[in-house]
């Protein structure tokens, strides 16, 4: 939170047997590193290097940043994942979700990310022949579900949103509506 740190990795876990263990081992860590973070920590107001937004698609990971300082997002995405040296994530873009990220999901086909902010979900839709989810059309719905922490997509009219408090959430995309631009 305090983007003090250098040694930023991501970890990739099996499926855990949740009928035998409700523990797991990490199978891979992938040392990674922010293109645009020189400084560490950096001034209060770029407290951008914060992610707790994931999502897979298009055979590559990819992270949103919980900004701190500006309450945008920004997009990057994992190119290497040589477990032996740092590997430097993509910058794709940014974009003003007013909040701050909590989770991110994709549907199965890469068409679509949804991600979460504690007052809102932002549906972006991949612009064609760009991986830059965010410069894409955008939908909005404002939520109020406490502190919302993860997001998935059920299927492809429907998101699932969980909080901390335990609730479970269904939304329709149906509910969502056009979000102006405003970059």
């Amino acid at each position: 939170n305090a983007n003090k740190r250098k040694d930023l990795a991501i970890y990739k876990l099996p499926e855990p047997a949740y009928a035998h263990t409700l523990s797991t081992k990490a199978t891979k860590r992938i040392p990674i590193a922010y293109p645009d973070q020189f400084d560490f920590p950096p001034p209060k107001s770029q407290m951008d290097f914060d992610s707790e937004a994931l999502f897979h698609a298009n055979e590559k990971l990819y992270l949103l940043s919980k900004n701190r300082g500006d309450k945008q997002t920004k997009l990057y995405r994992l190119d290497s994942q040589d477990p032996e040296k740092v590997n430097t994530l993509t910058l794709l873009g940014d974009f003003d979700v007013k909040g701050l990220v909590t989770a991110a999901d994709a549907l199965p086909d890469g068409s679509k990310i949804a991600v979460l902010t504690y007052f809102s979900v932002w549906l972006f839709e991949k612009p064609h022949g760009s991986d830059n989810y965010l410069a894409g059309s955008v939908s909005v719905k404002k939520i109020g579900g406490g502190q919302c922490e993860a997001i998935c997509f059920d299927d492809d009219k429907t998101l699932l949103i969980s909080n901390e408090q335990g609730s479970l959430y269904e939304l329709k995309l149906s509910e969502f509506e056009d979000a102006p631009i405003s970059k």
